[in-house]
This record gives structure tokens, C-alpha cells and sequence, in this order.
């Protein structure tokens, strides 16, 4: 894992932590919906059993945001190794769920 992708992965955990822990906070500026976070270290990343790390420690981290409609948007990002010089995968999603 290089220092980039991990230095993102942090900066989304710490977003997703301090975003919770600041729940105060945003009910004071009447913020709608709800923050929650996750961070992930894992032994390897491997998609449809081909590993996306070389077999190295893969981190990975999402944000994510919902609101009381149903609406939802978040991102996801994890360290990546092809050999290829790609060292990150972000994946931005979001949808509606009733």
C-alpha cells in the first residue's frame, strides 16, 4: 500500500468519525440527514477472486450521507495494486430508497 491511497482512506475515516461525533454540532446548524462512516483493513482486496492488491494489506474507508426522503450518496475508496501504476479505487454512488 502506498502512502497516497492510505493518506485517503485516513482522511475519509476521519471525516466519517469526526462527522458523527459532531452530530451536536449539526443539529445546531439544522444539517438534514445523517453521516456514518466505515474504515476496513483487510489482508487482501480481491474482486470476483482476482486480487486487486497483489495479495498486500488493502484499507478501505466510505462516507456516507441519508436523508429521511430516502435519498443517499456516498463515497467509497480502498488502495488498489495492478502493477500498473493505479493506486486508487473511489467509488462515488448515491440513489433513492423508500
Amino acid at each position: 500500500m502506498n502512502v497516497r491511497s492510505m493518506g485517503f482512506c485516513l482522511v475519509l475515516a476521519w471525516v466519517g468519525v469526526s462527522g458523527s461525533a459532531s452530530q451536536s454540532q449539526a443539529e445546531a446548524i439544522s444539517l438534514p440527514g445523517e453521516v456514518s462512516g466505515s474504515v476496513a483493513i483487510a489482508t487482501d482486496y480481491a474482486y470476483r477472486g482476482v486480487s486487486q492488491t497483489i495479495e498486500d494489506i488493502a484499507m478501505s474507508s466510505s462516507i456516507d450521507w441519508s436523508h429521511e426522503s430516502g435519498v443517499y450518496l456516498g463515497v467509497w475508496g480502498s488502495n488498489v495494486d495492478f502493477g500498473d501504476g493505479t493506486e486508487l479505487e473511489m467509488d462515488i454512488y448515491g440513489g433513492y430508497a423508500s
